[in-house]
């Protein structure tokens, strides 16, 4: 019928025209909400990279440290059998020969005691930066101990 005008019930819904009209797009609420949501990502990218580059930080100053502690620790474990060894042939030289073995690995001794053919040494050498970076106030050394002793086994 010519004329008849339609309820609105029966119309169909004409499709979107224009870009702005659809969901999601400029004008639209939701639209709105992303286009201040923009540029988030960046930050939180940034944020994150300063996170990481923070625990690779940390990580590095830890390994650091105890590869320091580690040499210190062989230093004097060389000390003391040096200076056990010495026990043998001149006992008078013993902590001589162990400080001076100390010295040549990086290390000073701090304390050297004899007793018969053992051995006791206290090394120190400086610690490396991250130390002090990790552990504020606890100085600028690194000490380890070491005790030697020669034994004679029975054939």
């Amino acid at each position: 019928r010519r004329g008849a005008r339609s309820s609105p019930a029966c119309r169909l819904q004409q499709p979107a025209r224009r870009w702005s009209d659809l969901p999601g797009r400029p004008g639209d609420a939701s639209a709105r909400w992303l286009r201040a949501d923009r540029g988030s990502a960046s930050v939180l990218v940034a944020l994150w990279s300063v996170v990481l580059t923070m625990l690779v930080a940390a990580g590095v100053a830890l390994s650091s440290a105890l590869a320091a502690r580690e040499a210190v620790a062989a230093a004097a474990d060389l000390a003391a059998l040096a200076g056990a060894s010495a026990t043998l042939t001149e006992p008078g030289t013993a902590c001589t020969r162990a400080a001076t073995i100390a010295r040549a690995n990086g290390a000073t001794l701090t304390d050297c005691r004899v007793g018969g053919t053992e051995v006791w040494v206290v090394a120190q050498a400086p610690a490396p930066p991250a130390v002090r970076w990790l552990v504020p106030g606890r100085g600028s050394h690194l000490r380890a101990r070491a005790h030697a002793e020669l034994t004679a086994e029975d054939p």
